[in-house]
């Protein structure tokens, strides 16, 4: 349709998976309780972990947090995504490393 290729961009399947790029915020989010060791192993990379494999990692996970409870969509995932560090993110999900570098370059020009 004549756009730039740099205009589309792909989302991950879920972003819990670009959540789970930053595992020392969850862990610090949901605090005492937290069971890390339920998500899905960290070899993988986020954004090769599927909707329902991060969704029962994180449920999993955060089971027996008193504070914030079990993680559900909504108010968890929202206050997560704007607390994780994009650093971190970006190392971790190259999909997420083009998306910030087309936004830094767009709002450079």
């Amino acid at each position: 349709l004549g756009e730039p290729e740099d205009d589309c961009h792909l989302m991950v399947e879920c972003m819990e998976c670009w959540i789970l790029a930053d595992r020392e915020t969850i862990m610090l989010y949901f605090g005492k309780g937290f069971r890390e060791s339920a998500l899905p192993s960290d070899k993988k990379p986020p954004e090769s972990v599927g909707k329902a494999e991060a969704l029962e990692g994180l449920k999993m996970a955060t089971r027996d947090c008193v504070q914030k409870g079990t993680y559900r969509k909504g108010k968890h995932s929202y206050e997560l995504l704007a607390e994780i560090d994009v650093a971190k993110v970006v190392a971790k999900c190259p999909w997420a490393r083009r998306f910030v570098d087309l936004l830094e370059k767009k709002m450079s020009e």
